[in-house]
C-alpha cells in the first residue's frame, strides 16, 4: 500500500513539473509523440517557430516570458498542448515568450495567440491558426491550411493542399500553392499572388490584388476600393471571373488566350488591345460591353467593373 502511495506521489510531481514553470525561466523540454497526432500551442505576447522533423517526440525549446504564470506541456490523449499563461495585464510589460517547438512532420497543428508572432515549416498534416495582432509566415506544408488573422500579415509559399487565409487590417503574400480550394480574403489589406497557383478565389475590400506568373485554371477575383493587376497564362480551358466596384482591372496575358470574352463596365471604360473588336457603349447610361473570341475559344473570361477601367492586352 505505502509502495502504491509513492509511486503516485512520483507520478504526480512528475506531471506537475511538467506544467508549472516559473516566468522568464528556459524551456527545454520533450515528450514522445505518434506521426498524425495533434498538437495544440497556445500563448499570448512573443515569437513562436513551429518545425517538423523524422523524430517521434514533440521538443519545446527557448525562454518563457517574464511575465509567465504557468507553462503547461502535457498530453491529452491523442494531443499534446503547450500552453503559456500569463498574469492578468501584464503582457503589455514583457517581450513575451521566445519558444522553438520541434514536432513530427506528420502532425496536425492548431496554433492560438494574441500580440503573437508564428513561423511554421515543413508540416504533412494540417493546420488551423487563429491569432490577433501578430504576423504568420508559413513554407512547406503538405496539408489543409486555415488562417484568420486580425491585425497581421500574412506570408505562405509552397502549399501543397486546400488552403483559407482571412486577414482583417493586414496583407496576405502567397507563392507556389498547389490544391483544390484556394480562397484568399482580406479586408483594409492587399493580396499578393507569385508563381504556380492553378486555381483559386481571391477577395479584398480596400486593398489590391497583384498575381503574376501564375498559369491559371480557374480564377475568381474582386475587390472593392481596390485594383486588380494580373499578368498571367491562361490555360487550356481555363476561366477566369474577375469584378471591381470602385477599382481597375487589367489583365496582362503571356501567351494569346484562346477563350471567349465578356466584357461589362458601368459607368467605366474598358481598353481592349487583344483584338480590332470594337466596344459598344449605351448612349444614355454611359454602359459599355465588349463580346469576342480568340483561337478555338475553348476557355472564358468574364470580367465587369462599376466605375473603373478594364484593360485587356498582352
Amino acid at each position: 500500500m505505502k509502495k502504491n502511495l509513492l509511486s503516485a506521489t512520483i507520478v504526480s510531481l512528475s506531471l506537475w513539473l511538467t506544467t508549472l514553470a516559473q516566468a522568464g525561466e528556459a524551456i527545454d523540454q520533450t515528450l514522445a509523440a505518434n506521426p498524425g497526432e495533434r498538437v495544440e500551442v497556445t500563448h499570448v505576447n512573443g515569437k513562436v517557430s513551429i518545425k517538423g522533423w523524422d523524430k517521434n517526440e514533440v521538443q519545446v525549446t527557448g525562454e518563457l516570458s517574464d511575465n509567465a504564470e504557468e507553462f503547461v506541456f502535457e498530453r491529452r490523449g491523442s494531443t499534446i498542448e503547450i500552453t503559456v499563461k500569463e498574469k492578468d495585464g501584464s503582457w503589455n510589460n514583457s517581450k513575451g515568450d521566445r519558444l522553438t517547438i520541434y514536432l513530427p512532420q506528420q502532425s496536425s497543428v492548431n496554433y492560438e495567440s494574441t500580440n503573437g508572432d508564428l513561423t511554421l515549416d515543413l508540416l504533412d498534416g494540417d493546420l488551423n491558426s487563429e491569432t490577433i495582432n501578430g504576423d504568420i509566415d508559413l513554407s512547406r506544408i503538405n496539408g489543409k491550411v486555415r488562417v484568420e488573422v486580425i491585425n497581421g500579415d500574412v506570408d505562405s509559399k509552397d502549399i501543397n493542399g486546400d488552403l483559407k487565409l482571412n486577414t482583417v487590417n493586414g496583407d496576405v503574400t502567397v507563392a507556389n500553392l498547389r490544391g483544390d480550394s484556394i480562397g484568399l480574403e482580406t479586408v483594409n489589406g492587399d493580396i499578393d499572388i507569385e508563381g504556380n497557383v492553378g486555381s483559386f478565389r481571391a477577395t479584398t475590400v480596400n486593398g489590391d490584388i497583384q498575381l503574376s506568373g501564375s498559369t491559371v485554371n480557374e480564377l475568381e477575383v474582386s475587390s472593392v476600393n481596390g485594383d486588380i493587376d494580373a499578368t498571367i497564362t491562361l490555360a487550356e480551358a481555363g476561366r477566369i471571373k474577375a469584378s471591381s466596384v470602385g477599382g481597375d482591372i487589367k489583365f496582362v496575358f503571356v501567351e494569346q488566350p484562346q477563350a471567349k470574352f465578356t466584357i461589362d463596365g458601368h459607368q467605366g471604360d474598358i481598353v481592349n488591345k487583344l483584338s480590332d473588336d470594337k466596344i459598344k457603349e449605351q448612349q444614355y447610361t454611359g454602359f459599355q460591353s465588349l463580346s469576342f473570341s480568340l483561337g478555338d475559344a475553348s476557355g472564358a473570361v468574364k470580367i465587369s467593373t462599376i466605375k473603373g477601367e478594364i484593360v485587356l492586352t498582352r
